[in-house]
């Protein structure tokens, strides 16, 4: 048996791994809203201004094309507030780097948003990318 990474892009090879975790992440919230609403896709397109084939794509997997910034206004159009705080790590923590992580408001995130939202510290990030992402549904 072979243990993952905790990142499944990187485990299956993508280039911008820890990026396709943080916008697996996000998408993850929206789809939280759009089916807690029980939003069809099309009124969701509707409310994010993109056609129901690109709402489809994204919610099933398929979101390279959605820069992350794209995302999390998507998540505000769907009343969420996103909120990105950076933290300064413990001087004593034996990485050197930082993480991210997207997640909901407490009590509002599925075990989807949970399952793939964790970047590692070690995990090759760009230097814009030492943030939380926190999405307040």
């Amino acid at each position: 048996m072979t243990t993952g990474s905790g990142n499944v892009f990187e485990d299956l090879g993508f280039p911008d791994a820890a990026e396709h975790q943080i916008k697996a992440g996000l998408v993850g919230q929206i789809a939280d809203i759009v089916e807690r609403r029980k939003m069809t896709q099309a009124a969701a397109a509707e409310v994010l201004g993109i056609d129901q084939p690109k709402v489809s794509a994204m919610l099933n997997g398929r979101f390279r094309g959605f820069a992350v910034y794209r995302l999390m206004n998507f998540l505000a159009v769907l009343g969420s507030d996103v909120e990105i705080v950076a933290t300064e790590r413990d001087p004593n923590s034996p990485s050197v780097r930082g993480g991210i992580t997207v997640r909901g408001a407490p009590g509002q995130e599925s075990s989807r948003a949970k399952r793939n939202t964790r970047i590692r510290a070690d995990q090759k990030l760009k230097p814009s990318a030492l943030v939380q992402v926190i999405g307040n549904v």
